[in-house]
């Protein structure tokens, strides 16, 4: 991740906090917080816990790590969660295969191999359940929004074909990648590196774990939506599923560029106020929607973070780069 994409990320901060700061009613936010409904929240949080289990379980099924004791993957998984809601500019990716190696003694190019198949398995049930989603409110939805949906479903599945081709082809690219360039080092690293990435995401394939993976990825967004709503309801706001599930996939596309700031900023508030604005909610309402809502997720965050701390083990690194 460059400098350039980091200081975006501070810069965003800045004038999200800013902007907030003149716009916001905080009376109106400490209410709303002062107010909350524990109840609601305790549930709010099993559920979120619920998503990072499925998370882990996902990651141990594509790592195939029976032999390391569950609690540790979990412990991995949750610490990985924190650092990349926290951390700006999407540079909180970099820090799974990190974690997976200090921590459960798995290569880097294996673990980036894996999490680049977790990452497309989550768009592509984004794309499955984007369209019944607009359906449900086809009649509000803005003709551009509706366009850029079809666009994104069709680009999703159009990258997942030619994923799932290039593994099962690989053709002229793995005799590139089997190249040792004896007179340029540096590049010999990174065609070693780029090959146990994608030796590891052809071993998923080998295995076809395809059916299994999507029936997690749909629990892990079905805990995601849940857990979005579950928060409006301790927040005292009653909204329907379906809108939460837009809420959801409208931030989508804003988080996909790595323009977010520090624990997320500018990009829920962003994809909050879009949709609930869409909804007929006032703007105000909907900016205390979305602010309150943001407090209490980087809550459950934090705590994410700490139960990932207290779990985690390092573990000494073994050399199975190509033996996932």
């Amino acid at each position: 991740m460059s400098k350039r994409t980091v200081w975006i990320g501070i810069v965003l901060s800045i004038l999200v906090i800013g902007y907030v700061l003149l716009q916001l009613d905080w009376q109106e936010v400490s209410t709303t917080l002062l107010s909350l409904n524990w109840g609601w929240v305790f549930l709010a949080f099993f559920v979120y816990l619920v998503n990072y289990l499925l998370r882990a379980l996902r990651f141990r099924k594509l790592l195939v790590l029976e032999d390391i004791p569950f609690w540790n993957v979990i412990g991995v998984t949750n610490l990985y969660g924190m650092y990349l809601y926290l951390m700006p500019a999407k540079f909180g990716e970099v820090t799974f295969p990190v974690l997976v190696k200090r921590r459960l003694g798995i290569e880097i190019s294996t673990s980036t191999g894996v999490l680049i198949v977790a990452r497309i398995f989550d768009f592509l049930t984004i794309a499955l359940i984007l369209p019944a989603a607009l359906l449900f409110y086809w009649r509000i939805i803005p003709v551009n929004l509706k366009i850029a949906s079809a666009v994104f479903c069709g680009l999703i599945l159009f990258f997942f074909g030619l994923f799932v081709w290039l593994l099962r082809n690989p053709g002229r690219l793995s005799k590139w990648l089997d190249e040792r360039p004896s007179t340029k080092p540096n590049i010999s690293k990174l065609k070693l590196f780029f090959a146990g990435v994608y030796r590891s995401a052809q071993l998923v394939d080998e295995r076809n774990q395809y059916r299994h993976l999507l029936l997690n990825t749909i629990g892990i967004w079905i805990c995601v939506n849940l857990n979005f709503y579950l928060i409006t309801l301790a927040l005292g706001y009653s909204f329907n599923f379906f809108q939460i599930i837009v809420v959801s996939i409208i931030m989508v596309p804003i988080t996909l560029f790595p323009i977010q700031g520090f624990a997320n900023l500018g990009a829920h508030e962003l994809g909050w106020v879009t949709a609930f604005t869409l909804f007929g909610y006032p703007y105000l309402d909907a900016l205390n929607i979305a602010v309150s809502s943001h407090i209490v997720y980087v809550f459950f965050v934090l705590l994410l973070g700490l139960i990932g701390i207290s779990s985690s083990k390092k573990r000494e690194p073994e050399n199975n780069d190509l033996q996932v």
